[in-house]
């Protein structure tokens, strides 16, 4: 399993992956320092060799890190994959105004909440 972010989720992506080392399940984490341009050759190299891809972005989910990451491996006829989890904001007006904190968790972008998805991959 691979978490790939960006910005701030990068953090959360790494108590996440903590949380489930000591679960016993490995995973790494990639970190795009721009969604545009992706650096597609570090994703040549990485992704042919995972299962599981986890993106995880403060952003609206259409549009974003994991729209171009679904749309590089649709490019590059990746098969080795067997589940993307596209973690975001969802394509609406938001009804919730406050802090990073409370929005993160109102979408559930949680550590907590990743943990529970990539276990669920492992059941």
């Amino acid at each position: 399993t691979i978490f790939i972010s960006t910005g701030v989720m990068t953090q959360i992506c790494l108590e996440a992956s903590d949380e489930l080392e000591k679960n016993g399940i490995k995973s790494a984490i990639l970190h795009m320092s721009t969604v545009k341009p992706l650096d597609i050759e570090k994703l040549k190299i990485i992704l042919p060799k995972v299962k599981n891809i986890i993106t995880v972005e403060e952003h609206i989910r259409s549009g974003g890190l994991g729209t171009s990451i679904l749309e590089f491996i649709n490019d590059n006829n990746i098969s080795s994959i067997e589940n993307i989890i596209r973690f975001g904001i969802p394509d609406k007006f938001s009804d919730k105004y406050g802090n990073q904190e409370s929005i993160l968790n109102y979408y559930d972008l949680t550590s907590e909440n990743l943990v529970k998805s990539v276990t669920s991959l492992y059941k």
